[in-house]
């Protein structure tokens, strides 16, 4: 069936409604150029503009980076906000910024607990990648916990060990604590290192003794002063520069600690806690450190034995300044115990905690002493 034509009206209202629609869309296409020519002059203006940020020196923004870096944490996490690599994600700008400040890749903390990262073989891939973009800065590096073994690990802690001793010549400062074995890479000239945390995270038996196969570590390192062992870490296993050390942290059984007071002879500020391991009542002859000036002692487990208290009474401390202690460790008399440590005068800050004694009967002995004594019905 066909279509019939059109009437004269139609015809008329249609050929008035396209001239009516052909001025609409003129109108329009006018509108939309102009539109058009607003948009692009917009655009100009936001390609010209920079955020105030982004108009700093390189320097500059590189600096306030270093300092974004949180001064709470020693040592700077692999992944998450209180990483540097964080600040690779904001904008490429920054991004090689970032990358072409290799201060901020210099203090590296290694962390085996940390599950954002689940596989050892991405945090070695991380460290190694660290340690390029570090430059030739200075480093900081802890490792801590690493893999015992091929079987508990998908790679062992010797390949860590290994990334770092690399960079040997720019080691500062190091925190170590990794299986025994992985200690032993721990060799070679170190000019730069000044601070060092080290024991093995596997246990040593306490009655261990010096033996020639002890694994010699930072043996090489003429600026190392300062050292921290572990927790009852076993100095026997390896060897130290003792002789150059100048401030101590350790917890050790009173044999290994005799022997650590003879070798550390430069010692000039000491913390130790001692675990009894000794008949009660055996003499000890110890080689005081004779510029020691800080000590602070504590005992490991329960209430010190006989041997324990025997062994501060050896101590001859004439450099001596300030002194933490139990007052169970200066045995019956406390006071003449002092006295003996530092033969001619007495340290002039002493904090005295457990006391039996009154805080007067050590005032009344030490006259010009800073004192804090702490008697047990203050806990």
């Amino acid at each position: 069936m066909s279509t019939p034509s059109p009437s004269y009206p139609e015809l008329a209202a249609a050929r008035s409604r396209v001239a009516q629609l052909d001025v609409e869309i003129e109108q329009l296409r006018s509108s939309l150029e102009a539109r058009l020519v607003e948009r692009d002059q917009c655009r100009n203006v936001l390609t010209r503009y920079k955020y105030p940020i982004l108009t700093l020196p390189a320097e500059i923004t590189s600096e306030i980076f270093i300092q974004f870096l949180p001064t709470h944490l020693k040592f700077t996490p692999l992944i998450g906000p209180y990483s540097p690599a964080f600040l690779l994600q904001i904008c490429h700008q920054w991004r090689d910024i970032a990358l072409g400040t290799p201060a901020l890749w210099s203090s590296i903390q290694v962390d085996f607990y940390d599950r954002r990262m689940s596989l050892h073989n991405q945090k070695l891939e991380r460290l190694e990648l660290w340690l390029r973009r570090s430059g030739n800065c200075p480093l900081s590096i802890q490792i801590s916990d690493a893999p015992l073994d091929t079987e508990t690990a998908s790679i062992p802690s010797t390949k860590f060990v290994e990334a770092i001793m690399r960079q040997a010549l720019r080691l500062q400062h190091v925190e170590i604590e990794v299986p025994y074995e992985g200690l032993r890479g721990l060799t070679g000239s170190m000019p730069m290192l000044r601070s060092v945390l080290v024991g093995p995270s596997d246990t040593m038996p306490p009655d261990t003794t010096p033996s020639q196969t002890a694994v010699p570590v930072f043996m090489l390192a003429p600026n190392l002063k300062k050292v921290v062992l572990s927790t009852i870490f076993n100095p026997f296993t390896i060897t130290l520069p003792w002789s150059q050390l100048t401030t101590l942290t350790a917890e050790l059984y009173i044999p290994q600690a005799i022997y650590v007071l003879c070798q550390t002879t430069a010692l000039e500020t000491c913390k130790l806690t001692i675990y009894g391991y000794d008949d009660p009542g055996t003499a000890h002859p110890v080689a005081s450190p004779l510029h020691l000036r800080s000590l602070s002692l504590y005992w490991g487990d329960g209430r010190p034995d006989d041997s324990l208290v025997a062994l501060v009474n050896a101590l001859t401390l004439p450099a001596l300044d300030s002194l933490v202690v139990s007052e169970y460790l200066l045995g019956p008399d406390p006071v003449a115990a002092v006295s003996r440590l530092r033969p001619q005068g007495y340290p002039r800050s002493m904090e005295i905690f457990d006391a039996r004694l009154s805080p007067e009967v050590y005032q009344q002995a030490f006259p010009d002493a800073v004192l804090n004594v702490e008697s047990l019905e203050d806990d």
